[in-house]
């Protein structure tokens, strides 16, 4: 938002603030400190010299040039100046900006000198706004049509007399703080930083003489609607300081009625809009929803068909605006215009943002509105229009509430407030400050009673009250202090703990870990082979999507896990081992059911160095998950299924705690892997919910065992889609001699091809001995392994490679 610096005088005192700090760049730095964003500040001091007021007292054709005019401009000094203009609108009697030989202008640079016109000589200049750089681009000479004495120096009347030059303040306001989107809220936060009172804002108003306008809301997302008629009005170019605080502030002045408007949202913030009363079928204003089918020609020009449920500003017959958004052309204010209806509103802020998206027109108006403005300014802004336009003869005030209108309060204390912020300010700075603010604050001995006002709906809380003291008082005036450790900490809730150890556990087995949104596409759920297996009505829509593409709430992990894996390589990151915890969303019937999933993914080699070159495989992914199940105080075993189509037939399976099925495991199918441009990869899903349940146990330990381990080998020939856990299983069941105990079965490599059968696989499986009371000789464990061997051959069946 940009401003002229002067106009804060109109809030606050000016010279009182210069008086304070005259440094103007500090003021804004001061604001910015705040919070208030100063983007940008610009000085302007219009020109070096003598720029005056004068009058026109004759205007005569150049003898020579056609093109011409001259002029004899009064400024005062008993003798007319001649001025030689190509502005053949000028003529006697207006009142415009003479510039005297020898004046520099700052925005061109140049200096004005005496010319000569085919033997016309012309001393001085007649200026137009865009020279005296107010406006970006004029026309015509301007004209001064205030009562202004005859050799006024201009800058006294486009500035203030004791500031000599202009600043345009550009501020950047945060998206919650709708109230400073205007010169009023400025001059609050600086009436607050300063300690400097606001003025009142009082408006004479005359006494009504019509009745108030017919007004109907039949909409509840409109919470207040004011209104004034205004008869015999002059529509007209606007008043001097009206016009250039407009052009200052980027907006184009077009004629005092449309101009009051935006000047009204500009001074204090509340959008308005100006009806042609003569105009409005039934003289009337009804603020409904929009029906199927209606359309409305809007000021700009453009021809919209209203979605069904926009909230409109109708009339009888047809929509005449869009309900804090833009009006339309067919009742607007045009220089025939004779009577007006003012409207000022307090609409909700989410209906603005949903106009605004669905009509694809966003507006100044629009912008305030959508911040959620409150009601405090609603009725103001008529008045205030009315008493700059200095209209006589108004209506009555119509003002409809449908909403009630309250002000919150919250409870507090000096001591909380400085507890929170852990610096002491004193109780009088802090009254100060948040009177200054506008808020109310009445004490009941150490109680304090903090009101809320209505321009400020982005306060509800005692952390609001903290930030709004603290920002203003200056958070560098804030020491920075060691935080106090409680010596009795609060013991952080079991979800986040459990989560925690998750975290730790697989980053120290070297994952990363990646987030990623909570949104897929329709095609990303084809592409992962989902479409037939999740039904439409077990899948969650966005009703309001962030783009066109994304429509639905992920049902797994592991879908946007792939497109991060898909990113990476894309980036040259080849060797990938990654886990993501979240949120997954499905239908359960007809209701939301929202889960805690954790997902572990790895891709490319797990080793890719001098050492070696290494692919991750099925059991690095099973190796990880064991020992973060064994971390957390259980075991899981797998289950073969072959059900899933995203996973590869005869490499996945079901992860099993304590006889429950907690998540899946497996190798992608490649038709799976191929459509997100990816080779093998391995993944498992774990439901959180239910691994908490099954790990909630007590952690026991035992001692470490003295005796060194005896490790040994098996290769066994098992059929090609024989599930390998089953052997792993079975040998871990076997049951040696009292003496000595397997401690460890872990299958090493997975060999297909000559010279193994065609149809058949070796499976080779390292198994570690131990004694139980002592150690234990090699023909002992020998003789544990031949034993165990052949039970491998006489209860399943398998021939094992390498042994007799």
């Amino acid at each position: 938002m940009k401003f002229p610096f002067s106009w804060l005088n109109d809030f606050i005192d000016l010279e009182a603030l210069l008086k304070k700090e005259s440094n103007i760049n500090k003021i804004a730095e001061s604001l910015t400190m705040a919070g208030i964003e100063v983007e940008e500040l610009v000085e302007n001091s219009f020109y070096e010299g003598n720029v005056v007021v004068g009058v026109v007292k004759n205007v005569s054709q150049h003898p020579t040039i056609e093109k011409l005019n001259i002029c004899e401009v009064d400024i005062g000094k008993g003798e007319n100046e001649i001025v030689v203009t190509a502005d053949k609108t000028v003529s006697k009697g207006d009142k415009v900006a003479y510039c005297f030989p020898g004046t520099l202008l700052k925005k061109t640079g140049r200096v004005i000198e005496p010319m000569n016109f085919e033997h016309i000589r012309s001393n001085g200049m007649l200026l137009s706004l865009e020279e005296l750089g107010i406006e970006e681009k004029s026309s015509v000479v301007w004209r001064i049509k205030e009562d202004v004495e005859i050799g006024t120096e201009i800058i006294d009347i486009i500035t203030l007399p004791f500031l000599k030059k202009e600043y345009i303040f550009n501020v950047k306001t945060p998206s919650n703080r709708a109230d400073v989107l205007s010169v009023l809220g400025i001059a609050r936060e600086l009436s607050a930083i300063y300690n400097i009172p606001l003025k009142p804002l009082n408006f004479e108003l005359p006494n009504a003489t019509l009745p108030a306008p017919d007004i109907k809301v039949e909409d509840s997302r409109c919470y207040r609607y004011c209104s004034r008629v205004a008869k015999n009005i002059k529509v007209e170019e606007s008043p001097t300081i009206i016009k250039i605080r407009l052009l200052q502030s980027g907006v184009r002045a077009i004629n005092n009625i449309v101009d009051i408007t935006n000047y009204v949202m500009l001074a204090i913030g509340q959008p308005m809009h100006a009806f042609d009363y003569d105009k409005l079928e039934g003289k009337k204003i009804i603020v409904r929803p929009s029906k199927k089918g209606e359309t409305i020609l809007t000021l700009d020009g453009s021809n919209i068909e209203l979605p069904e449920g926009t909230m409109i500003i109708a009339d009888e017959k047809r929509p005449v605006a869009v309900a804090g958004v833009i009006g339309g052309e067919e009742t607007g204010v045009t220089d025939s215009t004779t009577s007006i209806l003012f409207e000022s509103a307090y609409f909700d802020y989410n209906s603005i943002r949903t106009a605004v998206k669905r009509i694809g027109i966003s507006t100044e108006s629009s912008n305030r509105f959508s911040r959620d403005i409150g009601f405090y300014t609603t009725e103001l802004a008529i008045n205030m229009a009315i008493s700059l336009l200095g209209l006589t003869n108004i209506s009555q005030l119509k003002d409809i509430k449908t909403k009630k209108l309250e002000t919150p309060t919250i409870k507090t204390s000096f001591k909380e407030i400085n507890d929170r912020i852990g610096h002491d300010i004193p109780e009088k700075t802090t009254k100060a400050i948040l009177t200054n603010l506008g808020f109310g604050i009445s004490q009941k001995q150490d109680e304090l009673i903090i009101t809320i006002p209505p321009y400020r709906m982005d306060i509800s809380i005692l952390e609001d009250i903290v930030e709004e003291v603290s920002r203003i008082y200056g958070y560098n005036n804030i020491p920075p202090t060691i935080p106090k450790i409680n010596k009795n900490p609060e013991i952080p809730s079991n979800v986040l703990a459990f989560e925690s150890r998750i975290r730790n556990n697989l980053v120290s087995q070297g994952l990363t870990e990646v987030m990623n949104i909570s949104f897929v596409s329709e095609k990303d759920l084809k592409l992962f082979k989902l479409g037939n297996l999740i039904d439409d009505d077990k899948v969650i829509r966005i009703s309001n999507p962030m783009n066109n593409d994304e429509t639905l709430l992920k049902p797994l992990l592991i879908i946007n896990v792939l497109k991060t894996l898909r990113t990476n390589i894309n980036y040259g990151n080849k060797n990938l081992s990654v886990f993501e915890i979240g949120k997954v969303f499905t239908k359960s019937e007809g209701k939301p059911k929202e889960e805690k999933h954790l997902c572990i993914a790895l891709y490319g080699k797990k080793y890719d160095n001098w050492a070696g070159k290494e692919n991750f495989s099925f059991f690095e992914l099973k190796d990880i998950t064991d020992r973060l199940i064994i971390s957390l105080g259980n075991e899981t075993k797998v289950e073969p299924i072959n059900t899933l189509s995203f996973l590869h037939p005869y490499i996945s399976g079901r992860l099993i705690i304590g006889g429950e099925e907690v998540g899946i495991i497996g190798k992608l199918h490649p038709e799976v892997t191929k459509n997100f441009d990816l080779e093998e990869v391995y993944m498992c899903e774990i439901n959180l919910d239910k691994l908490e349940e099954k790990t909630k146990k007590h952690i026991t330990f035992e001692e470490i065992k003295r005796f060194p381990v005896s490790p040994r080998n098996i290769s066994v020939i098992v059929p090609k889609n024989y599930y390998v856990g089953n052997l792993v299983e079975f040998i871990k069941n076997y049951k040696t001699s009292k003496d000595i105990t397997i401690v460890e079965v872990r299958v090493v490599d997975i060999y297909e091809g000559s010279p193994i059968p065609e149809g058949y696989k070796s499976v080779n499986i390292l198994m570690k001995f131990q004694g139980v009371r002592n150690v234990q000789k090699d023909d002992e464990v020998n003789a544990e392994y031949l034993s165990l061997i052949n039970e491998i051959r006489e209860k399943l069946g398998f021939s094992v490679r390498g042994v007799e």
